[in-house]
């Protein structure tokens, strides 16, 4: 009987911890971001957790009207501020190079991808390459020559875009 009230107070005790309390308190703060990625992605809040990547996504509108590169493109930049940011990878600064970077590793098939991995891709309108990151559930984000973040569903031929080749990608 001893070890069973031992036991009870041990889970009120922990139950009651403020390391519990902290964390539920940091999800309520999240839960507008995730509300906002599970709609644009059709993916239920929940499953939306990896949200220091959706945190850097939202930092990328207020930072890119800072920056001011001539030779660069957004797009271009924009996938650098993530992988830096997120990965902690320098990439180089064209398509590309990018493409023949050591540390991307190319492949095709689509149905590999996994979030964070690189999306090849052009407008079947422009012929315009470029590249975006892959989120979840077929979609993607890049940046448009103006800076804005568009969200793209691999699988959607409305957009009109081509995929060339995905990327994983390798630290050094």
């Amino acid at each position: 009987m001893g070890r069973l009230i031992i036991l009870f107070s041990c889970i009120a005790i922990y139950s009651c911890s403020p390391k519990v309390i902290h964390n539920t308190e940091t999800l309520d703060k999240s839960k507008p971001l995730q509300l906002k990625y599970s709609k644009i992605l059709q993916q239920p809040i929940d499953s939306i957790y990896n949200l220091t990547l959706y945190k850097n996504l939202e930092s990328w509108n207020e930072l890119k009207d800072s920056l001011h590169y001539a030779s660069i493109t957004y797009p271009i930049l924009f996938i650098n501020f993530i992988c830096y940011s997120q990965y902690n990878i320098t990439l180089p600064h064209t398509h590309n190079e990018i493409l023949k970077d050591e540390q991307v590793y190319l492949f095709k098939n689509t149905s590999y991808l996994k979030e964070g991995d690189l999306v090849f891709y052009s407008d079947s309108n422009d012929s315009k390459n470029s590249v975006g990151l892959y989120l979840r559930n077929g979609y993607f984000v890049s940046s448009s020559s103006l800076g804005k973040l568009e969200f793209y569903n691999i699988n959607n031929s409305i957009n009109n875009i081509m995929i060339q080749s995905n990327a994983k990608l390798y630290k050094k």
